[in-house]
């Protein structure tokens, strides 16, 4: 089931942002109503950093901050 979400995730992920090389994993964790979509990218050693899509790229730098947006 995570498998098939994970997958589904990053089709949505790839779709918004065009072909990014660097994303092997990307689970999208909320829409909301603005389109945004902020996704977890795995990248090696379990590594996870998280970037919030819009029309304008913004990095989010930590798990803290994206639990402070979450709670909003």
């Amino acid at each position: 089931m995570l498998k098939q979400q994970e997958l589904h995730g990053k089709a949505i992920f790839q779709k918004l942002v065009g072909q990014i090389r660097w994303a092997s994993t990307a689970i999208c964790l909320q829409f909301t109503e603005a389109s945004h979509v902020i996704c977890y990218v795995e990248h090696f050693a379990n590594v996870f950093s998280t970037h919030v899509v819009t029309k304008h790229f913004s990095l989010v730098n930590t798990p803290k901050q994206i639990m402070q947006k979450l709670e909003r």
